[in-house]
């Protein structure tokens, strides 16, 4: 799966928040259909992505691969087996993050767009259009939001880095969260007792030897 970031703004809630609003065009390897379509990623997800699966000895430039793949990769939810919060070691968890997207890129590429397109694709080019408006940009006053940097041509990726950058100690940070939040889903697993197929058979057991008396 192809993807190509073709811009990206920084904007911010009236309640001050800020997120990166991404304009993609995203390639079916297996179709060649092109969809092109808007994502919303929170500026701290580089350093939570770190801090959650281990990745520090990744370069941020493979991070944010793995954070723009997300949404097209089978990823377990956050208290499944495999999730992040139920895996019995973070490295666990990491093994199955990462292989679940590199699973769903097979060879494809991350693309950034040299010129924010205006327009949609000429015709009879393969794009389905999942979201018009990212043609013109992503009409962020319109939803209440305040653009404050603009990629407008420029490598959209390169601006996520320069005003989102990797900070070692908010890393060290999350990461105290998430063995705290981890600790804790543990305590919430204990709590709900054994299995359900073993209480139904603890039941059935329980039935069976009452009839015997």
């Amino acid at each position: 799966m192809d993807i190509t970031v073709l811009n990206a703004e920084l904007c911010e809630n009236p309640n001050g928040s800020q997120a990166w609003v991404l304009a993609l065009d995203v390639t079916d390897a297996s179709t060649g259909v092109t969809t092109r379509t808007a994502m919303v990623v929170p500026t701290d997800a580089l350093e939570w992505r770190i801090a959650e699966y281990e990745l520090d000895d990744l370069e941020d430039d493979e991070v944010w691969e793995m954070i723009l793949r997300e949404p097209f990769s089978a990823l377990p939810k956050m208290d499944d087996e495999a999730g992040l919060a139920l895996a019995p070691t973070i490295a666990e968890a990491r093994d199955v993050y990462v292989g679940q997207i590199r699973a769903s890129k097979g060879k494809g590429q991350l693309r950034r767009a040299k010129k924010t397109p205006t327009k949609p694709a000429g015709k009879g080019a393969k794009v389905k259009v999942e979201e018009p408006e990212v043609f013109e940009r992503v009409k962020a006053a319109g939803n209440g939001l305040t653009v404050i940097v603009d990629s407008d041509g420029n490598d959209p990726i390169e601006l996520m880095k320069k005003h989102c950058p990797r900070r070692a100690e908010h890393v060290d940070a999350r990461r105290t969260i998430v063995t705290r939040e981890r600790e804790r889903a543990t305590v919430r697993r204990t709590r709900r007792g054994p299995a359900r197929d073993d209480v139904i058979l603890s039941e059935a057991r329980r039935i069976k030897d009452r009839k015997k008396d």
